[in-house]
Formats: structure tokens, sequence, C-alpha cells
């Protein structure tokens, strides 16, 4: 056994555990210096680092303060203090952090960890002993309470696996480790909701489908305590696909500030704001986007099945029209009054496509996907300009998948998005974002691979399908 030995050292000052609504719920403590403590004893890779003294602590050791009976400490040699926090059935493993330089390591975490790597096409297989990411200087470790299962998880298991990476893209749990760059607004302990490149040749150890996540810190969203784990875990992906289709992309006539500006009361829509079609309004995507357009003052109108009519309307939505129906666009086009600009496609079918360009008014306008326009469609409308958005951009890193899925790096998309992602964490902290409808599947990792396989026949609608695998 040997000892941590740092030198160069920035000391994180306050530990704040955030849980849940319940006011007994909550856990805060501080930590304050020990200048008579030794140093910490812990488990280390290299047998040559056989121990230091206490004088390579910049600070000394920490003594955690604290007035709950939740905190409790273990002297062994993989885990030093282990918080146990209400609403988690398994202790969270969040020991105060010491950074040289721009690299996070945290006491006690340890060097493997359950994970569902993708084992060939369509396939995932449960590892017990996978190494955990790396925490680069702009990145956060979070221990995983619950993840979401999106479209994307069957749809790129499927057509691009990459052999030997974590899957998986959103999820939520609790900050175990900071990299010396992350936000000063996030604190070890919190509760975090988010999305990750999961099924990344490039970086194949970072998913969500794992106990821990290696996610982009300023990509992370705090839960009000109004929100559970499983509620939060379904706004990564969503949010980050709304967002950029409806900034960048459509290029609506507001800005994402303007969106913070009215983060309070409810928008006063004006009879001459521009409508916006979302198609697949039911969508975890589509009920983000109808959200975000009702916040900012414009007029979302969306088309779903009868049955989630009551959603979409719910979550903001001016007008529901019926897919099906074959005078669905020429409906649309009279409530319009055959002025409708913009259409967001959540489905990104032939027929959803086509239904689209119909909606869209005399002059044209934009229409925006989820899956490259097929040709033949977009030739029907040359005034509609056509694009698509391959969301992974979201993290600014290349996208390593084939043809015309592949991209480059994009510091734009990366800036672009923490501004979503801020002005989110603007509305969530004020009540303004509702949790889409969830089905919670049993059986933690085995029931991940469950809800892939549910998610690929399409049998979901209207509800979002998570599991909790803490």
């Amino acid at each position: 056994m040997g000892f941590l030995g740092l030198s160069n050292v920035r000391r994180f000052s306050a530990i704040q555990m955030r849980s849940s609504a319940d006011d007994d719920r909550r856990l805060r403590a501080s930590a304050a210096c020990n200048n008579s403590a030794a140093a910490v004893p812990l488990p280390h890779d290299d047998p040559k680092n056989t121990g230091t003294t206490s004088d390579n602590f910049r600070d000394n050791s920490r003594q955690l303060q604290t007035t709950s009976d939740n905190f409790r400490q273990l002297q062994t040699t993989s885990v030093l203090t282990v918080l146990t926090v209400p609403g988690i059935a398994k202790p969270v493993f969040c020991i105060q952090s010491y950074v040289m330089s721009s690299v996070t390591s945290t006491f006690a975490l340890p060097q493997r960890q359950n994970a569902l790597v993708v084992a060939g096409p369509g396939q995932l297989s449960l590892h017990q002993d996978w190494p955990l990411p790396h925490v680069a200087p702009d990145m956060a470790l979070v221990r995983t309470v619950a993840v979401a299962i999106n479209p994307v998880d069957a749809k790129m298991l499927d057509y691009s696996p990459a052999v030997g990476a974590i899957h998986g893209y959103d999820f939520a749990g609790v900050v175990v480790a900071l990299g010396s760059d992350a936000p000063h607004h996030l604190s070890i302990g919190d509760r975090v909701a988010g999305a990750v490149h999961g099924n990344n040749s490039l970086e194949p150890r970072v998913g969500a489908f794992a106990q821990y996540v290696g996610a982009t810190a300023e990509l992370l969203l705090r839960i009000p305590d109004t929100m559970t784990f499983e509620e939060a875990s379904t706004l990564g992906i969503g949010l980050a696909t709304a967002g950029l289709a409806l900034f960048r992309e459509l290029e609506i006539p507001v800005s994402i500030e303007d969106l913070i500006d009215r983060a309070g009361p409810d928008s006063d829509v004006t009879s001459n704001a521009a409508w916006v079609l979302v198609s697949g309004g039911s969508t975890a995507t589509g009920t983000r986007a109808i959200q975000l357009l009702k916040l900012a003052g414009l007029r979302p109108i969306a088309t779903c099945s009868p049955s989630n009519f009551t959603l979409v309307l719910e979550f903001g939505a001016e007008k529901a029209f019926n897919y099906r129906s074959p005078d669905c666009a020429k409906e649309i086009r009279a409530y319009t009054r055959n002025g409708l600009a913009y259409a967001l496609d959540c489905v990104s079918e032939s027929d959803s496509a086509q239904l689209c360009y119909g909606a869209i008014g005399r002059a044209g306008g934009r229409y925006c996907g989820v899956e490259p326009v097929r040709q033949a469609v977009a030739a029907t409308r040359p005034t509609v300009r056509a694009s698509w958005l391959m969301v992974l951009t979201m993290f600014g890193g290349r996208v390593a998948l084939d043809g015309e899925y592949a991209r480059e790096a994009s510091a734009v998309d990366r800036t672009l998005s923490a501004k979503i992602f801020a002005a989110t964490q603007t509305l969530l902290d004020n009540g303004r974002i509702k949790s889409h409808p969830i089905r919670v599947l049993a059986d933690s990792w085995a029931g991940v691979i469950q809800g892939v396989d549910i998610i690929r026949t399409g049998a979901v609608s209207g509800q979002k399908l998570v599991v909790r695998v803490d």
C-alpha cells in the first residue's frame, strides 16, 4: 500500500450533497484543514511509489465535519470515506479531491467498474472489471444512478458499433471528481444529468452505460430538488438535439439570450409570432423543443398520434395534428394561413419529411431532421432549405462514423451547446422545464439491454425508457 503524494495541488473547500425534494434528504458537509493529520494511505498502481509524508499535501489532509449520520468512514485499501446519500441504494464514493496541474485525482475511487460494452452489431456485453474513464481538465466524473435509452442507442449499436467501447448517451448521477477547468458552479456531491458520446471508438472508456461516466463538465445540469434521477436522466440528448436544431439549423427568430431573459413568468405569445412545426412532438426531443419554443415566445404546433395530443398540449403546443391523417399537411397550412416557415422533424422518416415539406407555407422555409434528408423529398420544394443534425458534434470532438454521418471537430457546436445547457439550467432553477414521461425498467444492467431491444422495435410512444443502475 502506498501513500497519495501530490505536489502543486489545488484543493476544493466544500462538499455539497444535493439529494431530493425533501429537506431530510439533503446533506451538506464542509471540509476543513487538519494540520495534525497524517497522509492518507491509498492503493497505487506503481509499486515503486512506496510512500511519502504528509508534507506532499499542500493543505495537509482533510477532516470531514458533519452533523449527519449519513456520513460514515471506512478504513480499507479501496475506500477512505463513503457518503451514503438518501435516495441512492448504494453508497457514493465521494472523497475530497486534489488537482495536480490539469488532472483531478479523487481519493479511493475504484479502479474497475461495471459497464455495458459494445461486443458487435446489435450486441452489448456486461463487464465487471472495466477501467474507469480518464478525467480531462474540462471533465467531471459522475457515479451513475439512472440512464435513459434513446432510439440512437439502438441505431448506433446496430449500424455503427464501436467494438470495445462503452455504450450509452443519457445519464444522471452524483459528481465524484472534477477536472481543474470544470465550471465553478459544480461541486463534488452535486446531483447532475447530462449526455456523453458513447459507442465512441476515439474514447472507448466514455459512455453512459457504466457505473462511472466521464462527462464534459459544462454540459452537465444540476438536478433541481423537485426532479428525480430517473426523470433527469432524460434531459441530455433530447435537449441538445432540440437546442442545436432550433438555434443553429433552423435559425428561429429568437436567440438563446432571449430564452434566458424569459426564464421567469410565462412569455406572452403575440399573434404575429412565428409558428414552428415539431413533427414527432411526443418524443423526448419533441417535448423539449416545444417547451423551448413556447418559453421563447414562439408558437409551437406538433404532429403526433391522437393518443398523445394531451401530452404535447400540456408541454406547450398551441395545436396538435394527427400525423396519420391524409389531410394533415393541408390542415397545418390552413391553421398557419400558409405561413409556416420552420419545421423540426424529430422522426425523420420519408413520410414525416414529406409531411413537413407539405406543411411549410407557399413562400418556403427551413426544414431540419435528425437523419439525412432524402433527395426525392428535397427536390419537391426548392424553396425549402433542408438540413439534418448530427447531435454528437455537441461535445466538440470528431465524430468517427462512416460516410455522411462523420463530422470533424467543431468548437462552435461545443460553445453553442454550452450556452444551451446554461440557459436550460436557468430554466430548471426557475421550474420552467417539465420532465418527459418515463417508464422505469427493472433489473439494472440487464434492464438496459432489454430497453435497447424494446426501443429497437419502436414499441414506445410518449414515454422515455429509464433504468436505475446504482
